[in-house]
């Protein structure tokens, strides 16, 4: 057998990543572990990407590109919509992103998914976005005008830390092929957002920069 194109190389070794990342965390992953998964030799990762770091960071951008875009373009259309903004609103800016990478029956998306709920846990920074954090904080504010930067920020992180355990917790039934599986964990999906959007509601309306 020939050897494989480079290209074929970074897929195969994000691939893997990707499913060792989700299975045992990044600290649990050896680079050894990497090329063995991915079927290539001992080198293949410092060859590809340099460095465990360069991996990782490749590994999360296949994804989180396409995830940021949607939370960004959500929130600014809700900013800035003349029809009423509810709360339900809010979950949806970015639960509707996270969703749609089950769509396809993506491997590795689920194993995205899986790995950004392990982050969101211990290491949330490494997930976060700067664009994504403040276009959807814009959105929050307009409902809630009063509340608190901090207490925003609170909600979002929290909301956002539950719902994508949520989601990867129900992976295995949304992409099985038992459909009534799938509906059942739709359903809790949809209670899920009812839930968060009744919580950040309760906790913004409650909330208020002090007057000057």
């Amino acid at each position: 057998m020939g050897r494989r194109r480079d290209t074929d190389g970074r897929t195969l070794l994000t691939s893997a990543a990707l499913e060792l990342f989700a299975n045992h965390g990044i600290d649990g992953t050896s680079i050894r572990a990497v090329n063995r998964t991915a079927g290539l030799g001992p080198a293949s990762v410092h060859y590809h990407f340099g460095t465990k770091e360069a991996l990782i960071d490749e590994a999360l951008n296949l994804y989180g590109s396409k995830v940021v875009e949607s939370i960004v373009e959500k929130a600014r259309i809700l900013a800035t919509r003349r029809e009423p903004l509810h709360s339900r609103d809010l979950i949806l800016m970015f639960s509707h992103a996270y969703d749609s990478l089950l769509d396809e029956q993506d491997e590795d998306a689920q194993n995205w998914i899986r790995l950004v709920d392990r982050l969101l846990s211990v290491d949330p920074l490494r997930v976060s976005d700067v664009r994504a954090t403040t276009d959807a904080a814009n959105a929050v504010r307009r409902l809630f005008p009063h509340a608190r930067t901090e207490d925003i920020g609170h909600a979002l992180t929290l909301a956002i830390r539950v719902y994508v355990n949520a989601l990867a917790q129900r992976v295995p039934r949304l992409t099985s092929a038992d459909e009534s599986a799938q509906q059942a964990a739709r359903d809790e999906l949809q209670f899920m957002i009812t839930f968060l959007a009744g919580g950040i509601a309760a906790a913004l309306n409650e909330s208020s920069d002090p007057i000057d």
